[in-house]
Parts: C-alpha cells; structure tokens; sequence
C-alpha cells in the first residue's frame, strides 16, 4: 500500500525544488538588472559631468568672445578719440589756439557730428577748411558749419565739399555781402533746376564765380 506521507513529503520536496529554482532565476535576473542599473547611472553621471564640463567651456569661450569685443571696441574707441584730437589739434593751429576756442571746437565738432551725421573728425577737418577759407574764429567757422551740414545732406555730399562751394562763393562775393545761407539757398535752387549736384558745381565754381562777380553778375 502506497504510504501517503511519503507521497505528499516527495512532493513537496519537488515543489521546494521547483520554488528554489525558480528564485535562483529571479535573482540571477535581478543581479543583471541591478548591473544594468548600476551601469546606466554611472553611464548617466558621466554624461552630465560631460555636459556641466561642455557647459563650462561654452560659457569660457562665450567670457573670451565678450572680452575680445569689448577689447576691439575699447581700442577702436581710442584709436578714433585720438585721431579726433589730432583733427582739433591741427585746427588750433590757425587760431589763437585759446583753451577756449579748443573747448568750443570739440564741443561743437561732437554737436555737428551727433544733428547731421558723420563723425566728430569729419567736422573737424571741415572746420580747418572753413577756418583756412576765411573764417575768423571758431564761432564764425560753427555758424558755417551748420549751413555746410544742411548743404551736405540735402546736396547728397560730404560737410567739406559742402564748406569748400560755400566758402568760394561767399570769397568771390564778399564785396556784395554774401552770406553762407544766400549761397546754399542759390545752389540749391541750381541743383533742383538743372542735372547736377553739389560736388560737380565745387569742381566748377571756382573757375566762374571770381569772373562773374567782377562783371557784376550776381549770385
């Protein structure tokens, strides 16, 4: 007679058996995705150590370009207030030289530069043209100036050529009193009338305008 006990004991025994392989499966399983695991975090923490360091080297290389910029701007702004004050300098030079007069060159040369356009040299330079034409001092030269300037831009030219017509055309009249204004007022009524510009009427003017005002001819 089959004992039962014995049967349900060898069952259980192959039960167990079954069980404990089954969890040594699960863990062998489980230590290869715990390895897996460990692997990806460390494979996770290497790259965000990649990123904060590609991060770091960014922001250097952005640091490095803002300092460079700000460097060529600093020396470009030196290079240009240097040359500006040489521009001044040069003026000075036909005038009594007073630190006054300086002051008001400077300060207008900037005043010009900033309502017209143009930089503060090119003001300068065309105030040592006006000066050197016949204006007497540094005030009679800005009041020239801002004639020139209104010249330059409806003319479609430069503040110097501007000065040099208006400077000739009030030298060859000056008998008859004409101011800068008279002159730019003529000229711009010749440009609208015929197919010209001021920079061809510069060219031009100075061969005419010392025979014209001899025989009387007005401006």
């Amino acid at each position: 007679m089959v004992d039962f006990a014995k049967l349900v004991l060898a069952a259980d025994s192959t039960d167990l058996e079954k069980v404990q392989g089954e969890l040594g499966r699960v863990a062998a399983k489980g230590a290869v995705a715990e390895k897996a695991t460990n692997k990806f975090g460390k494979s996770a923490r290497n790259m965000n150590k990649s990123l904060i360091d590609s991060k770091k080297l960014l922001l250097g290389v952005a640091s490095g370009m803002a300092a460079y910029k700000a460097l060529s701007f600093m020396t470009g702004g030196m290079t240009q207030a240097r040359s500006f004050g040489k521009s001044i300098s040069e003026v000075t030079t036909l005038l009594a030289g007073t630190a006054a007069e300086t002051k008001l060159l400077r300060e207008e040369s900037l005043r010009l530069s900033a309502a017209y356009g143009g930089t503060a040299k090119a003001q300068a330079e065309a105030f040592y043209q006006a000066i050197s034409a016949g204006a007497g001092s540094a005030a009679q030269a800005a009041k020239l100036l801002e004639t020139a300037n209104k010249l330059a831009i409806g003319g479609v030219t430069d503040v110097t050529t501007s000065v040099n017509i208006l400077t000739t055309a009030m030298n060859s009249y000056a008998q008859s009193g004409l101011t800068a204004a008279d002159a730019a007022d003529t000229l711009f009524l010749g440009v609208k009338a015929g197919k010209t510009n001021i920079p061809e009427l510069a060219a031009s003017l100075g061969t005419v305008t010392g025979v014209a005002a001899s025989v009387g001819i007005s401006f």
